[in-house]
């Protein structure tokens, strides 16, 4: 629906996390989702389980909808605006204390990625979350990846399991594309922080991304032969008939951080992967790319003597356009 506004006198606000009940219920488990650039992801899952009409994406990534391109604490699925990445562990933490406190029965779980690893406040919230024994499951796409390239070449952190272990974590180690080894891995609960590591590998069921490695953020089209050929192997992956659904077929051998390799088996030369023909739920649906940089733009030529800040991530706040247009 459309955005209410910010929380103020007269406004009427609820997280997008009330939409589908209350969520301050005592026996009720709470979702913290930390990387809010996956939220497409989220609502097409929310379509899949009844929580979502797919008539939502009529308004996806469009001026005053909720349903936002990165997710806000008012959009779909979320429960707070996790930006920037490592906040969302240190909400998830005082969320969990909160209920502890009241004597809640309900579990927090965070889900977060492997760069907020190089972030200084996850760790400040793990030695939190230790201290203080609060039950916290935090799982984590541990891809190897950033938005600049590979994390061991951008900011080698070493080994992430040894790490958390050091820190008091309880540590379970799985294959991120096997969703049962992950139901298992979470059914365990602890007195304190416990992390699900998922292994994951972002070109998996993709091998046309592994031309764009290491950098595999803010993937776009480069050219109208290559929107056809991803086209291509869209109408592939939505053959119910071509797609291998077993995910048992899917497992791992050995971990990402001790060099070791995931390995894959099926049954088909078409796609490995499970259900994804469910994505077709986001066909013919519009997206419009970076429309900030654009407007930017519209809107400094209206007002010339505005001042725009940027610090390192002039391109992410979309203020490239706007710097190479009017460079003075």
């Amino acid at each position: 629906g459309p955005f209410r506004g910010s929380p103020g006198p007269g406004i009427e606000t609820r997280t997008g996390e009330g939409h589908n009940g209350d969520p301050t219920a005592p026996h009720l488990d709470r979702l913290i989702f930390s990387p809010v650039h996956y939220a497409v992801v989220l609502y097409s899952l929310l379509v899949e389980i009844g929580r979502l009409d797919v008539k939502a994406f009529e308004s996806y990534n469009k001026d005053g909808s909720t349903v936002e391109l990165i997710g806000a604490e008012h959009s779909p699925g979320h429960a707070v605006t996790a930006g920037s990445l490592a906040q969302a562990l240190s909400q998830a933490a005082g969320i969990a204390y909160a209920r502890k406190l009241k004597g809640h029965t309900g579990r927090v779980v965070v889900y977060m990625s492997d760069g907020e690893m190089q972030e200084g406040q996850t760790w400040e919230a793990v030695q939190a979350l230790f201290q203080h024994k609060i039950e916290v499951t935090a799982v984590v796409d541990v891809n190897g990846q950033q938005c600049d390239g590979k994390m061991e070449q951008v900011c080698d952190i070493g080994s992430i399991a040894n790490k958390l272990r050091a820190f008091g974590a309880v540590v379970r180690e799985v294959n991120g594309h096997n969703v049962r080894e992950i139901d298992a891995a979470i059914s365990h609960t602890h007195p304190g922080p416990t992390f699900v590591l998922c292994y994951t590998d972002p070109c998996h069921g993709f091998p046309l991304l592994s031309d764009r490695a290491p950098k595999l953020h803010y993937v776009r089209f480069k050219d109208a032969a290559e929107k056809q050929q991803w086209e291509g192997v869209l109408a592939t992956m939505e053959a119910p008939q071509k797609v291998n659904r077993d995910i048992s077929n899917v497992h791992t051998t050995e971990s990402h951080y001790q060099k070791k390799s995931i390995v894959v088996q099926t049954t088909s030369k078409a796609l490995t992967t499970t259900h994804i023909d469910q994505c077709s739920v986001c066909r013919n649906v519009e997206t419009v790319t970076r429309p900030h940089r654009v407007h930017l733009l519209e809107w400094m030529k209206v007002h010339p003597k505005a001042i725009v800040l940027t610090a390192d991530l002039t391109s992410s706040c979309e203020a490239d356009l706007l710097r190479d247009a009017l460079p003075n």
